[in-house]
């Protein structure tokens, strides 16, 4: 058995289950046992593949962290845990509202995107949604869309496979178009987060927007490239998965008001419009990521 209290500030540690790799503070680790030690059983224990619902739950783990939590002291089976050196280093970034408290970030690591765990929430006391863990954004207001910008001002207008919707954004919020990108799921998250990707080495949420709309989602085989964009209030930053249908035009675009009930889920969507007898939808990256 190791102590967490010998490793010092920024420290971290990496640990596998479930056939994924994610990384908890050695702050809330108090140590290490084999899971057949006489220990392991003065206290209760999880399996970490089992509490995030993981495909490959099989395995019980071979070690037990011994985890400290508002909740208590408890074990959480593993299959490996090690110390990487600099893991502990790596600032993380913060997730979009909605994932399960589970997380409370992500960090790019030697390849890799590990989700960064909270001790509280994987208590087996604690409920899956129960609360966010600290740093996470509160919702911000964002006033209506409108197309009353400057004309000088262009927007991007662009489509999902298999989905007859015309999305625009502000070229304002534009930040790259590029080529589809690795993508990391997250355990446990709703259908529309994809997961993470990388981008200039560091870590993006990928958010598909036909799954805000509670439509079908977007098969993976017909993406074609990665916009980059960021929310409007924010700044925040995430990877849209879309297909081959992109232009860009100058404001103001002759779209009229949508007028009859609206087709798709409203709760992601700053503005719907009429144009070319199909819905023009202006997404909300402010309501998506916070």
């Amino acid at each position: 058995m190791w102590r967490s209290d010998r490793y010092g500030p920024q420290v971290a540690l990496r640990v596998g289950a479930g056939g994924a790799s994610y990384r908890i503070d050695a702050g809330a680790v108090v140590g290490v046992l084999r899971r057949d030690g006489p220990e392991s059983g003065r206290m209760p224990v999880c399996s970490l593949a089992e509490r995030l619902g993981a495909a490959d739950a099989g395995s019980a783990g071979g070690l037990i962290l011994t985890l400290e939590s508002r909740w208590g002291r408890f074990g959480l089976a593993v299959d490996s845990a090690e110390k990487p050196p600099g893991l502990g280093a790596v600032r993380s970034v913060r997730l979009p509202r909605g994932l399960p408290a589970w997380f409370t970030g992500v960090v790019p690591f030697a390849g890799e995107m590990l989700m960064c765990l909270s001790a509280d929430a994987l208590h087996p006391e604690a409920s899956r949604g129960e609360s966010l863990p600290d740093g996470f954004a509160e919702v911000v207001p964002v006033a209506p869309f409108t197309s009353r910008e400057p004309a000088r001002r262009p927007v991007l207008l662009f489509s999902l496979p298999g989905l007859d919707v015309t999305f625009v954004l502000s070229a304002a919020q534009i930040v790259e178009l590029g080529a589809p990108g690795r993508v990391w799921s997250v355990p446990g998250a709703p259908a529309w987060f994809r997961g993470v990707t990388e981008w200039r080495a560091r870590p993006l949420p990928v958010v598909d927007l036909a799954g805000c709309l509670q439509q079908p989602p977007t098969p993976a085989s017909s993406v074609r490239r990665f916009l980059i964009a960021r929310s409007a209030r924010s700044a925040e930053t995430v990877a849209l998965p879309i297909g081959a249908d992109i232009s860009s035009r100058a404001l103001p675009l002759p779209y009229g008001r949508w007028t009859r009930e609206a087709p798709f889920s409203m709760e992601h969507v700053r503005g719907l419009f009429e144009g070319d007898g199909r819905p023009v939808v202006a997404p909300d990256l402010d309501a998506i990521m916070s």
